[in-house]
């Protein structure tokens, strides 16, 4: 009985002990650049966030206060930023204080640190700080703020910073900054402003950083950026602005003065149509990644000013077709990324320029699928099993039809077509031995009689095939179909599906040599592509 007290009490006791407000260090050596310095390793306990005398713990030997050079956390946590830090080790220059739950920061927390060049706040619970925080520490070159929970920051936060080099404020909530947050900051070269949740920014608020070579926005609630925003930014390396939905409104000459540029990110900011002027002067640019975009083509000069492009990824877009002549010199391209397209057909010009390509990602893609390593040692295979793109080439079309115009007549080099239209009333297909209307001739009417059915009509005159299609065409939307008429038996799919809504075996057998496409009461937007024979549905 008596042992089982004893127990009960000394847990209570360790259990008090613990709730303790307490401050040490355990003391070693960290290794900084390569650099052996003597540091601590911070306990601490403060929930009530009191101001300590003393940090406990035993020193090596020989060493005291003054040869801590590095802070970093162990285990623990505080409200606010303790000044017996700064005070008892006068000489500290990195200063970790990430992951203890701060709540406050003060204009004197760091006040005492003034030899201090290093400093980690990263993930605490910190709303918001008093301006001129730093003032007292000049010597500073790196400040991480990432996700320290501020909500509001004072344009003088960082004055007097006239060393600083890398800042880190990313994962804070911000719909704005401060326009003078970064004056002064001359010798600043890497800013990371990520998942911020900003809306705007003002179009000088990095006019005064003349050394910045890296800088990210990514992940941010941008609509719309000023055409003067980089303007100042000769020195810049690296720009990241994914996911911001910035794509149709980015203005042509916004990255005009970024001569020094190597790589872009542009994933996910809702672009469709790409403008030649925004690439014109980045002779210097290594890198470009346009992913996660709605590109449906590329037009015709538009990468002419990527004199020394090595990378460039496309993945997950609607590109149809890839042509020679959207690019300029590819001499330098080593990886191209054009992985879950819609790519029908490629310009063959384009891989035997790319005479030093070592990469093309082309997985889930309509003419080919696959990843093709090592290109420039397998170029001949890789070329032959790339040969139904090419062939498709000049066989696709994207075209518009007006109303009650005539039927638009293409070459069917294939028994087969995909198409993808927008209309929310009838469209109209022909398929003839020439390009204009013949007999023999068949024709598909989707969406006839008030988008209601679908016909096959013979010689323009016989419905041979009628069925009800109620709401096949979606207004809107890009409809999707397939076609073939391999084996004199036409077949017409929804996209995606199995079987036929349309069938009908010739009892005219002739070659269809041409299709046409015609929309009788409204304009209709159109896009085929041809469907290879390996892969065409002959019999019902």
């Amino acid at each position: 009985m008596k042992l089982i007290i004893f127990i009960i009490l000394a847990l209570i006791s360790s259990l008090t002990f613990a709730q303790e407000p307490f401050i040490s260090c355990d003391y070693f050596d960290y290794f900084v650049n390569n650099t052996e310095v003597y540091a601590c390793h911070l306990r601490i306990q403060n929930p009530n966030g009191i101001e300590f005398n003393e940090i406990i713990g035993e020193h090596r030997e020989s060493m005291t206060n003054n040869d801590v050079v590095a802070l970093i956390p162990l285990i623990g946590s505080t409200t606010i930023v303790p000044q017996i830090i700064c005070s008892q080790f006068l000489n500290l220059e990195i200063l970790d204080l990430s992951f203890l739950s701060i709540t406050t920061i003060t204009a004197t927390s760091f006040s005492g640190c003034q030899n201090i060049t290093w400093l980690r706040l990263y993930y605490n619970h910190v709303p918001s700080m008093p301006g001129n925080t730093f003032a007292n520490n000049p010597r500073l070159t790196f400040i991480d703020m990432d996700n320290l929970g501020l909500t509001s920051i004072p344009e003088n936060l960082f004055s007097n910073l006239v060393n600083l080099e890398e800042l880190e404020l990313s994962g804070n909530h911000f719909s704005t900054l401060p326009s003078g947050l970064f004056r002064g900051l001359t010798r600043l070269h890497t800013l990371y402003l990520s998942s911020l949740g900003l809306t705007e920014f003002d179009e000088e608020i990095f006019a005064d950083l003349e050394s910045l070579t890296y800088l990210t926005l990514f992940n941010n609630l941008l609509t719309n950026i000023s055409e003067r925003s980089f303007e100042n930014l000769r020195l810049l390396e690296i720009l990241d602005l994914g996911n911001n939905q910035i794509g149709e409104q980015m203005p042509n000459g916004i990255f005009a003065n970024l001569n020094n540029l190597i790589t872009l990110s542009l994933v996910n900011i809702g672009v469709r149509n790409l403008r030649q002027e925004w690439f014109n002067n980045l002779r210097n640019l290594h890198q470009l990644s346009l992913a996660r975009n709605n590109i449906d083509q590329l037009p015709s000069g538009v990468f002419n000013g990527l004199v020394n492009i090595e990378r460039i990824s496309f993945w997950q877009n609607r590109i149809k077709t890839i042509d020679r002549e959207a690019f300029g010199s590819v001499n330098t391209l080593r990886y191209l990324d054009l992985d879950m397209n819609v790519v029908n057909s490629m310009d063959q010009r384009l891989f035997n320029d790319s005479v030093n390509l070592q990469s093309l990602y082309f997985s889930n893609n309509l003419c080919a699928s696959g990843y093709f390593f090592n290109f420039h040692l397998n170029r001949e295979n890789f070329i032959q099993r790339l040969g139904r793109c090419f062939r498709n080439y000049g066989f696709t079309v994207d075209t518009d039809t007006e109303s009650n115009e005539p039927y638009q007549f293409f070459n069917a080099p294939t028994p087969g077509i995909q198409l993808r239209v927008t209309s929310n009333e009838e469209v109209q297909l022909a398929f003839t031995p020439f390009n204009f209307p013949w007999t023999p001739m068949l024709e598909i009417f989707i969406g006839a009689a008030n988008n209601t059915r679908s016909i096959i009509r013979r010689n323009q005159e016989d419905e041979v095939v009628v069925v009800p299609t109620p709401g096949i065409l979606r207004d809107g939307e890009m409809n999707g179909f397939r076609i073939t008429w391999a084996n004199h038996i036409l077949l017409a799919f929804r996209e995606g599906e199995e079987f036929p809504f349309l069938a009908f075996t010739m009892s005219d057998f002739f070659n269809v040599n041409f299709y046409g496409l015609r929309s009788p009461t409204t304009r209709a937007t159109w896009s085929i592509q041809p469907i290879d024979r390996e892969n065409l549905q002959t019999t019902l």
